[in-house]
């Protein structure tokens, strides 16, 4: 019986450079329109009692972290890029905090037929969108 080893890679230097930068402000470098959703009351009502729930359990935290939801465009002539990053949220429209996904999507305009799409990410973690991007970035001119 062999075991599988997973196939590791080496990160890529766009990756090294923009992974330690939020999502948005990568965004905003390349030229991107970005829209950033305000932090609600509902956000800050659960980082309180995250903060309360840790301290409970004998972690001592100075704060808790939770990221805006945004929704960003890149206009091309015909064509547009458009990055979300947004929230799981459950049947009734509250945000579930531990599931924060990014899309990426390619909206062309095609004559006769209208606008198609291609999406590139559905729901991915920051690593497999900064890859797709990457992949995305002839596109842009960069």
């Amino acid at each position: 019986m062999s075991i599988r080893m997973p196939i590791w890679r080496e990160p890529s230097e766009f990756y090294k450079k923009y992974a330690p930068l939020p999502i948005p402000e990568m965004l905003r470098l390349h030229g991107f329109v970005v829209d950033e959703t305000p932090m609600r009351k509902e956000d800050f009502v659960y980082m309180e009692e995250y903060k309360y729930f840790l301290l409970s359990r004998g972690i001592n935290v100075d704060e808790v972290y939770v990221k805006k939801e945004f929704s960003a465009i890149y206009v091309l002539h015909g064509t547009n890029l458009e990055a979300e990053g947004h929230y799981t949220r459950n049947p009734n429209g509250e945000k579930m905090y531990t599931s924060y996904y990014y899309s990426l999507y390619l909206h062309s305009f095609v004559p006769d037929e209208g606008w198609k799409q291609q999406i590139f990410v559905n729901k991915g973690i920051k690593r497999v969108f900064l890859q797709k991007f990457e992949e995305c970035l002839p596109l842009l001119g960069s």
